[in-house]
């Protein structure tokens, strides 16, 4: 297989069979991307490899319907080798039906979306089904990126997590409330949330928001809420996704049911998402043990809620528990004194002890390389 040059400029691509093609390169060369949309019209696969914990361009869009693959890194070679197989193969193949269908209904309409979402893990997730139901998606990670990019471009509907650094979801969205009333135009904003409550509510409706998704996000539970602020409707409350129907699972694992139904029976997202957690665990277990021993409450519920956000996606329930032990610990306010600060200490151990179950269990999954 061929590949661009340092230029940016495809060697003989009329004669490509197949065209690997870094996702930056590809969004940020104009001559680049109309050369590779020129290639694969002449039947050529083209691949993109898109830039790890982003998002990259969206993909090739061809003009003989032939869209491009896109491969985000890290990825397992069992994923580069799929990618290239499929981007030589120029007949159709009948796509397999994952085991939980996806929403009956498609989309009244492709929408543009505006996701805020600081988490990766949950940032992919979101995006992959987003891009699935034919919505082109721009996505930022914390909400004062959000309130800038809402100014600068026209978007549909806005997905707005609620807790992120720089400006917390509330925040962004009261600033984007603020703008429209001087514009005149309303999108609107749905907010998703880890925890359902009841002062949750209130405040996501005093923000001006239109109504919240509760984390884990489950498929259909986005597809409705989505489908109903998009047509003026008010949005039922999902309730918020606990560990799968079935045998309780042993502790420390999570069945291969479950995480396959926690991605929509789509392997493919699973090992994507997995390469993504293992290679961000170690370093969101730092902060929270560096935030324990400063004894900084503020810093232990931040780090806490993005581990918590991280690891819902895959049905650990083990994992949550533990990091909301810690968390109930730091808004209590106790780790300040010796005794909280042994509990605090303790609780982060068990808190490492289930990340360090859950990531031998999804490296078996996936073997991740720094492609």
């Amino acid at each position: 297989m061929d590949r661009s040059d340092d230029r940016g400029h495809t060697r003989g691509a009329s004669g490509l069979k197949a065209l690997l093609l870094g996702g930056l390169l590809a969004g940020e060369d104009p001559r680049l991307r109309a050369a590779a949309e020129d290639a694969a019209s002449r039947g050529c696969g083209v691949v993109v490899l898109a830039p790890p914990n982003a998002l990259g361009p969206e993909p090739l869009r061809v003009a003989a319907g032939r869209a491009a693959a896109t491969l985000p890194k890290p990825f397992a070679p069992s994923a580069l080798r799929e990618a290239a197989i499929a981007a030589l193969d120029t007949t159709p193949s009948p796509r397999a039906e994952p085991s939980e269908p996806e929403p009956a209904s498609s989309p009244r309409r492709p929408l543009r979306v505006l996701l805020a979402e600081d988490n990766p893990v949950n940032r992919v997730l979101a995006v992959r089904r987003l891009q699935r139901w034919g919505h082109r998606v721009s996505a930022v990670r914390d909400g004062r990126a959000a309130v800038e990019a809402y100014r600068g471009e026209a978007f549909d509907l806005v997905l707005m997590d609620l807790q992120m650094p720089e400006l917390d979801g509330l925040a962004a969205a009261a600033a984007i409330r603020a703008h429209e009333a001087r514009s005149g135009r309303r999108v609107p904003i749905l907010a998703l949330t880890a925890h359902a409550t009841g002062d949750d509510e209130r405040r996501v409706a005093e923000a001006g928001m239109d109504g919240h998704v509760a984390k884990p996000i489950r498929a259909r539970a986005l597809f409705a809420a989505i489908e109903a602020v998009t047509a003026g409707r008010p949005t039922d409350v999902p309730p918020r996704g606990g560990a799968p129907d079935g045998p309780a699972p042993r502790p420390g694992v999570v069945s291969e049911d479950a995480l396959l139904d926690s991605f929509d029976g789509d392997e493919g997202l699973l090992r994507e998402a997995a390469g993504l957690f293992l290679a961000d665990a170690p370093a969101l277990l730092a902060g929270l043990e560096d935030a324990v021993e400063r004894g900084d409450a503020a810093a232990v519920r931040r780090a806490a809620h993005t581990l918590e956000g991280a690891a819902g996606n895959f049905a650990a329930v083990d994992v949550c528990e533990a990091v909301r032990r810690l968390g109930r610990l730091a808004r209590l306010g106790r780790l300040g004194t010796p005794g909280g600060a042994l509990r605090g200490r303790q609780a982060c151990a068990s808190v490492a002890a289930q990340v360090e179950r859950l990531s031998r269990q999804l490296s078996s999954l996936v073997e991740v390389v720094d492609a």
